[in-house]
């Protein structure tokens, strides 16, 4: 039996310089009994993949790829894939 939280992170492909490669966008706990499989869902809004526009002042989308990585840790990757925004 055990415990593992099962972290989304997101990243913009061909992001601007400077930016962070991809960011902890969600997570969700999960306890497992030995042997047991288990399937969760993380929802991720629209508002989680805006940037911050200093002429605007306001929260904008910004279209594209983005990666999508399901994960224990940020280095350790299980899972990836992408979506069109």
């Amino acid at each position: 039996d055990g415990k593992e939280v099962v972290q989304i992170y997101v990243g913009k492909e061909n992001a601007k310089k400077g930016s962070a490669p991809k960011e902890l966008k969600g997570f969700e706990k999960v306890f497992l009994r030995a042997g047991e499989e288990k399937r969760i869902t993380v929802i991720i809004g629209r508002n989680e993949l805006t940037v911050y526009d200093t002429v605007s002042a306001s929260d904008i989308y910004l279209s594209g790829t983005y990666r999508v990585f399901a994960a224990s840790s940020a280095l350790d990757i299980r899972l990836e894939g992408t979506v069109e925004l």
